[in-house]
């Protein structure tokens, strides 16, 4: 997966959406939860993050994680 690049010293409620929802993947994966609960979780995100994002759930799934995810299709 990409780096995601924000600037550190700006404030979260100063963020785009986007990188709002960046934000709150990085946390969600951060300590490899065995439980993931995602709700659109790529809402907001540009195509290459989307697909990245799905590598990245392909990924838990095979280290044997659980996810439960809403999606609007």
């Amino acid at each position: 997966m990409r780096p995601i690049l924000l600037n550190p010293n700006r404030p979260f409620r100063d963020l785009s959406t986007g990188n709002r929802r960046k934000v709150g993947l990085v946390l969600a994966f951060m300590n490899e939860p065995e439980l993931l609960i995602l709700d659109e979780p790529t809402s907001g995100l540009d195509p290459v993050l989307q697909e990245e994002f799905r590598d990245l759930l392909d990924e838990r799934k095979r280290s044997g994680a659980s996810i439960w995810m809403s999606s609007h299709v």
